[in-house]
């Protein structure tokens, strides 16, 4: 049975369990250390106080008879369990043993602080107490600091762990991007090797359907810079550029009478025959693996936003967004630059009839979007085309006059522009660049006649 002092006392924050079957022992301990200002509380065996320890397991210091009745465990027994409940608990037995051999034994068996002689002193046992709970506190103080540093170890290492997690995923970014920008500029090599030899066949096929494929695509690459979320990726950049340059490519399987006429005056047959082009076109590129991605795009490009178009009729959402870029291209430069339409516009005029084509050739968003933010702020660079032309490795003629800076696949600067190509220039360039890895692009020469 448990007791406890109601005394009212200034109180410490430090609990004493004493045990001992004599009430006048705890009597004794409970008034030395009441005067001390401890919480004290009794037990009158062994068992007794094992039942206490079990809901009292914040004790600072357990005090223990060694001898009980002969049916009781020893104290030093019941200070052994004790360890189990209260394992930082100062012990302290109280025996009557003369054998210092067998204190000591008790001592360590029970892991007991201190072994107190009986009688005891009460000046002595008082500081015994003092000194345990000092020691026990200074060891918490030490387990708690220890804790701290495990925990602050233990989150270092997670947080090394998440650095060094994000520092392999950056790396594995850095390596990724660096195989991107490999793959761009072999992918773009290989465009540039496939895409001369296609616009050979379209410079030998019909020279003005040549320059019409160019200029197309010099709008797609300034699409492709200005127009929010049209490309996302360098790649997806010359992937649209180089659809704008092969959007026609269909037309080298087409008669050419059918090209110089202009539309209104083509019969219904020969209007479906000219429209084959962009099936034509998908067809040519089945098989060049480096056009891929814009197969789909030039069998489409003549689709309309009503569904007028051909060759499925596709309308509004249907049609592939870089198709529908490259139509208002396309018709803009044919009313600029052809007579595909009966005539040659002006820019004011070409403008205002691609804006009378809205809801039927294309959404209203769309011409607006590209008239503003495309046409109106490189008016300059299509004045330029009146005499600056791009042309392929085996176009660039001794003679001719660099319009822009001239470099190679690696972005490396090989002649700047106005530079004219002499005979030995032109020999050089053949020497280094024809054919290899590192061949030139977009080679852009003066067409302005010479006084």
């Amino acid at each position: 049975m448990m007791n406890t002092d109601t005394k009212k006392r200034p109180k410490l924050p430090y609990k004493i369990l004493c045990v001992d079957d004599e009430d006048s022992t705890l009597q004794a301990l409970r008034h030395l250390f009441n005067y001390f200002g401890y919480q004290v509380i009794v037990a009158r065996s062994g068992e007794e106080a094992l039942s206490i320890l079990e809901s009292h397991l914040d004790l600072n210091v357990i005090i223990s008879d060694e001898r009980f009745k002969p049916d009781q465990m020893k104290g030093s027994q019941f200070l052994k369990q004790s360890r189990e409940l209260c394992p930082d608990a100062v012990r302290i037995l109280l025996t009557a043993f003369s054998d210092a051999a067998e204190l000591e034994e008790a001592v360590n068996e029970a892991e007991i602080f201190r072994g107190v002689s009986k009688p005891w002193s009460n000046k002595a046992l008082a500081l015994i107490v003092k000194e345990g709970i000092m020691r026990q506190q200074e060891a918490r103080k030490q387990q708690k600091r220890t804790e701290t540093l495990t925990k602050r170890g233990q989150h270092f290492h997670q947080v090394s762990q998440e650095l060094a997690k994000k520092s392999r995923k950056q790396e594995e970014q850095i390596n990724q991007l660096l195989e991107d920008q490999r793959r761009v500029r072999e992918i773009r090599g290989e465009y540039e090797k496939q895409r001369d030899t296609l616009i050979d066949l379209l410079e030998i096929y019909d020279r003005k359907m040549a320059s019409h494929s160019r200029r197309v695509a010099k709008w797609c690459r300034i699409m492709a810079e200005v127009v929010p979320g049209l490309c996302k990726t360098k790649f997806q950049k010359v992937s649209f550029q180089m659809a704008g340059l092969l959007h026609d490519v269909g037309k080298i399987g087409l008669e050419k009478e059918l090209l110089a006429i202009s539309i209104e005056s083509l019969s219904q047959k020969d209007l479906q025959e000219r429209q084959r082009h962009a099936v034509l076109g998908q067809r040519i590129l089945r098989k060049l693996d480096a056009f891929q991605d814009i197969r789909v795009v030039i069998r489409h490009h003549h689709e309309q936003y009503d569904g007028s178009g051909f060759p499925e009729g596709l309308a509004k959402g249907q049609i592939p967004p870089w198709s529908r870029w490259i139509a208002l291209a396309n018709d803009y430069d044919n009313l600029r630059n052809t007579e595909l339409y009966g005539e040659r516009f002006d820019r004011p005029n070409a403008r205002e009839q691609l804006k009378s084509w809205k809801g039927q050739r294309y959404g209203s968003d769309s011409v607006d979007r590209f008239i503003d933010e495309v046409l109106i702020p490189h008016a300059l660079e299509e004045e330029e085309e009146a005499w600056i032309e791009e042309v392929n490795f085996r176009g660039l003629k001794v003679g001719m006059t660099l319009a822009r800076d001239l470099y190679t696949i690696n972005d490396q600067l090989v002649l700047s522009a106005g530079k004219i190509i002499t005979p030995g220039i032109r020999q050089k360039l053949e020497d280094e660049y024809e054919d290899q890895n590192n061949h030139l692009i977009d080679i852009f020469v003066d067409v302005r006649e010479k006084n």
